[in-house]
């Protein structure tokens, strides 16, 4: 998990784009992580450095929210759009807080699709969630 929120960018953070520093800042030094999962100033879940997230809590399948309202940081996603189009999933605000009540976490995009989550760690390397 990212050690500060990503701060609203709306040029760059809702198109796919070659430009990305917003999300290079944030990609783990460490070979052992394979991503970061990002949040905005309100502690809400946007997506990974490379992927769109889906979390199971409790029996539903969820993925972060987008408000075209605000300078939301999350891109749609061609497959997570796929997966919304298709009831695979719902969209839902997801805090920080709620990763304590997850039961599955994949991360998803157009190349590798369905990614399952082994386990998330905060920004100190404490364990939030393992894949029982």
């Amino acid at each position: 998990m990212a050690h500060e929120p990503i701060q609203p960018s709306f040029n760059w953070t809702q198109f796919k784009t070659t430009h990305r520093v917003h999300y290079d800042r944030f990609l783990p030094s460490d070979s052992e992580i394979f991503d970061t999962l990002l949040f905005d100033e309100k502690n809400f879940l946007c997506e990974t450095c490379r992927f769109n997230v889906v979390l199971q809590i409790h029996q539903e399948r969820v993925t972060p929210q987008i408000n075209p309202a605000s300078r939301s940081n999350l891109l749609h996603g061609v497959f997570r759009d796929v997966i919304l189009r298709e009831n695979m999933a719902k969209e839902m605000r997801i805090s920080i807080l709620d990763l304590a009540t997850i039961k599955l976490a994949w991360l998803v995009n157009s190349l590798r699709e369905w990614v399952p989550v082994n386990e998330i760690q905060d920004a100190n390397g404490a364990l939030i969630y393992r894949k029982l």
